[in-house]
């Protein structure tokens, strides 16, 4: 009903359509000679076209002039050019440097080191090279990115030392929900993604409540312009669990229509550590499919995605004793996605409008250990589900629907000055039907109206935002039933109420930010931005075991909304040859909710109660690019952060000090290889129930090869070494260091993609 509404919207506002052609070319700025294949992309649209032989591109469904452009191509600076006429000649300047790509998680699609906020972009190539099998996994690749694991199936990132609900994630266009609150809920999204962006900073002001620790914006699959089928199909095999991956996309364009599809599956044993042990249950099997189309005639294009996930991952409770098995074990957990989303963009003379609406349908159950009788199962050992799905057998089973509804308008261009106005509403309904509730039966709905602006001249960039939120939180009463303790002879069961709530936050938020190049190859960023996070449902109604983390939790109805100020503080230098980069910030949290461990036990597990406190946070990146003339390229990156209360005591899950060094080797034009030394510090300032761990290097190899079978269609076959020299590490983030579960040893991984 809503996207329908939203056409008649945008029929009435049809009215106001502009339309015009814009005719280009891309030469060599040095040489004078036409640029062929140069990518001419514009960002509103999320069009793209290409430089012909004689440099020569037509752009013929395009804003009201002025609008912005950007051209690319590799072994060329990447060029954003203002559009200001119908006829218009881009020179290109050589370069060392690998292509600066556009930015489409902030405000007015800027390139990577045009943001006033601190911003990285990683491409599916970096995401393949990392040889993980999660995403959060491979994103640890970014300075400022880690991730909390629970072995090598479930994972979920951490930026600058927040995650959970401090993180909001966008898939398809939509906010992701999946019961991230929790420790053991991972991002469950795997690495098959065109590219993924992280904004490290809050940024409430075009996200909303949650993000005060970041955004990870991953980037739907591409459309194709070809009318011929395109596409690509992978491979990969991984040693140390014995996984296999495979995942296909394909495209096909017809007139005004882009068609594209794509699938996956993943299949992990229990894997093996460099101790030469295989770790119990950490198995897990993962299968999606997309299906993409994209209509556009003049000034309208409508785009809908369609998007399928499953994944069934071991929880790990023992060190050793693990086996190279496949099927399913208890305990468990099972996630399932749904999700439809349609997003529709009208260009008229008071602006271009862009309406976002979807649905997602979130399923997470747990299978546990004290299931095992209703499943009808005897040998914990040797206990496999013969149907997973049988919903009476599980411990936790939940349901997550959310609606959304996402409309704004980025008025035209007016000289120096860009604007974008909108409005958000998310709907959130769960619904529980398992045998246990870790959070109540609750329906959850947010409003939020936004206003970003953002002033360009030749020595100065800022970018201003004011947002204003409502979120309402409706929960059911329900009744927890445990099992009370006092010796082993004096066992009963208790009953506890969990009392209904009815609740509304509000919050004013905004962000400043300002661009100042020093010189010409210098430049200095600045950004103060404030952001805000109201409880959620198990912050506010935990009352029981949460099994994923061997605790009984027990929430709090009276905590208020967290909000924080951070201000960031940036430095680049770009030379011919020479990219570094620092980035300092200072994160202060007001009300910051947390996990206090008691000193009492229920069903045999230590109570932790949800408190509030004052935080505060602070470090930063460097990283610097060095790229002499030749095939060789340096990398280097160092990151720090440091997180405590007011009272001095440690925040828990902070990263430790880490320096990464990577050698790019471009051995010729088909044929690659890198190799990376990781350092990661120890960690001795910890939270109240945390451990501590020890400082541990890794190095990883990688290379590949490109086949050229036709013009069109190429075979990469790549080769890629983690942890090479076998070290035994357990890092800090990592859920399992408490019972001495250490990573995987060295494990080969080799994969073939074959493109057409």
């Amino acid at each position: 009903m809503k996207p329908f509404i939203g056409g008649l919207v945008f029929a009435f506002l049809s009215f106001f359509t502009g339309y015009a052609q814009i005719i280009g070319s891309v030469s060599n700025s040095q040489t004078g000679e036409a640029v062929e294949l140069a990518q001419i992309y514009l960002p509103q649209l999320d069009n793209v076209v290409y430089s012909d032989v004689n440099g020569s591109f037509t752009l013929n469904s395009t804003p009201s002039i002025p609008f912005n452009i950007v051209v690319s191509l590799l072994g060329y600076e990447t060029k954003e050019v203002v559009v200001s006429s119908s006829t218009i000649s881009i020179n290109l300047n050589p370069s060392v440097f690998e292509m600066e790509e556009v930015i489409v998680s902030t405000p007015f699609s800027n390139l990577e080191n045009q943001n006033t906020i601190s911003v990285s972009k990683i491409n599916s190539e970096t995401l393949q090279e990392s040889g993980a099998s999660v995403l959060a996994d491979a994103l640890q690749r970014i300075p400022g990115v880690s991730a909390i694991s629970s072995g090598p199936g479930i994972a979920k990132p951490v930026i600058r030392g927040l995650s959970g609900n401090r993180v909001v994630t966008y898939v398809n266009d939509l906010r992701y929900e999946n019961y991230q609150f929790g420790a053991d809920h991972g991002l469950d999204i795997g690495t098959t993604a065109k590219s993924v962006e992280v904004i490290k900073g809050p940024f409430s002001l075009l996200y909303g409540s949650d993000a005060i620790g970041g955004v990870i914006y991953i980037s739907p699959q591409d459309f194709t312009h070809r009318e011929s089928l395109t596409g690509s199909l992978q491979q990969r095999y991984l040693s140390q669990s014995f996984g296999n991956e495979t995942s296909a996309t394909i495209g096909i364009a017809k007139g005004k229509w882009q068609f594209g599809a794509n699938g996956s599956q993943a299949l992990h044993a229990d894997y093996e550590t460099s101790g030469d042990y295989l770790v119990p249950n950490s198995r897990f099997k993962a299968n999606s499919a997309g299906f993409n189309t994209r209509f556009s005639e003049g000034d309208y294009q409508l785009t809908m995605r369609l998007a399928y996930a499953d994944k069934q991952a071991g929880i790990v409770e023992e060190r050793r004793g693990g086996k190279r098995n496949f099927n399913t074990q208890i305990p468990f957990q099972e996630t399932q996605l749904n999700q439809f989303s349609l997003r529709q963009k009208l260009n008229t003379s008071i602006g271009l409008w862009n309406l976002t609406t979807g649905v997602t349908i979130n399923k997470r159950r747990e299978f546990e250990d004290h299931d095992a009788d209703e499943l009808e199962e005897e040998d914990h050992e040797d206990e496999l589900v013969e149907d997973p799905h049988d919903e009476e057998g599980a411990a936790l089973n939940m349901r997550n629907r959310v609606v959304s509804l996402d409309l704004n308008n980025t008025l035209p261009v007016s000289g120096n000055w860009q604007q974008i106005a909108g409005i958000q509403w998310l709907e959130q309904e769960n619904t529980n039907s398992g045998v246990e509730m870790l959070i109540p039966n609750a329906l959850q709905r947010d409003y939020g109206v936004y206003w970003l602006h953002q002033f360009t001249s030749e020595k100065l960039k800022w970018q201003l935002g004011l947002r204003y939120d409502i979120r309402s939180i409706k929960t059911e009463a329900f009744t927890i039933h445990h099992h009370e303790e006092e010796d082993e002879e004096d066992v009963h069961d208790e009953e506890a109420e969990v009392a209904k709530i009815d609740k509304n936050f509000t919050s004013l938020n905004g962000s400043l930010g300002i661009i100042y190049p020093i010189s010409e190859n210098t430049q200095i960023r600045v950004n103060a931005s404030t952001g805000y996070r109201a409880p959620n449902l198990a912050e506010l109604t935990s009352y029981g075991v949460h099994h994923g983390a061997q605790r009984f939790e027990v929430g709090n109805a009276n905590l208020m909304s967290e909000k924080n100020l951070q201000i960031d503080l940036g430095f680049d230098i770009q030379t011919t040859h020479l990219n570094l980069g620092i980035d300092g910030f200072y994160n202060a949290i007001n009300d910051y909710i947390f996990l206090n461990p008691s000193n009492e036990f229920e069903d045999g597990l230590q109570i932790f109660e949800y408190e509030q406190s004052n935080a505060n946070l602070w470090g930063g990146e460097f990283y610097a690019h060095y790229h002499p003339q030749g095939k060789i390229h340096f990398e280097t990156s160092l990151e720090f952060v440091k997180g405590e209360q007011d009272n001095g005591t440690a925040l828990p899950l902070i990263p430790p000090l880490s320096l990464n060094q990577e050698v790019h080797w471009n051995i010729s034009d088909v044929f690659a290889s890198f190799v990376s030394l990781t350092i990661v510090d120890k960690q001795d300032d910890v939270g109240l129930f945390e451990t501590k761990t020890n400082g541990y290097e890794v190095i990883d190899f990688g290379s590949h090869i490109d086949i050229s079978i036709t013009d069109q269609r190429e075979l990469r076959l790549q080769l890629l070494v983690r942890n090479i020299a076998n070290k035994k590490y357990i890092p800090h983030l990592s859920r399992l260091k408490t019972i001495g579960v250490e990573q995987p040893g060295r494990n080969i991984v080799i994969s073939a993609k074959y493109t057409f």
